[in-house]
């Protein structure tokens, strides 16, 4: 006696209907990470008493006068310096503050790996950055 050929599919259609919701599982974690990532502040993050212009033209000769920076790009238009140093993808943001024109927003991220946080390279990137006005 033969095997109907539905019976040898059943454990196979079982076992995609079993794998399904784990790949929507992998998919939100996955998604959670890089946004977590994203979005964390990883410790450069700082208010400076001097215009957003100002504040990036200083923001790249910092970066350019660091010893270990390599393939600087700079985008005057949004304000924002990338850079590799030590592995490690930098990005300096200056961003304006509404109604106070005197004062930027500066942040700092560093990354590692894609999503290992460099909080002690941000901290000191965006510290020599504020010094700087001072």
């Amino acid at each position: 006696m033969k095997t109907p050929r539905i019976l040898l599919l059943l454990p196979l259609i079982l076992l995609a209907s079993c794998a399904a919701p784990l790949v929507l599982v992998g998919m939100g974690a996955a998604v959670g990470i890089w946004t977590y990532d994203d979005l964390n502040d990883d410790g450069g993050h700082m208010i400076v008493h001097a215009p957003a212009q100002d504040v990036f033209l200083v923001a790249k000769s910092a970066v350019e006068s660091r010893p270990n920076a390599k393939d600087i790009t700079a985008t005057r238009g949004s304000m924002r310096i990338e850079f590799l140093e030590d592995k490690a993808k930098v990005t300096v943001q200056v961003m304006l503050m509404p109604d106070t024109p005197e004062f930027s927003n500066l942040k700092v991220y560093a990354a590692e790996l894609g999503i290992h946080g460099r909080a002690d390279l941000a901290r000191e990137i965006a510290q020599d950055i504020n010094s700087r006005f001072q």
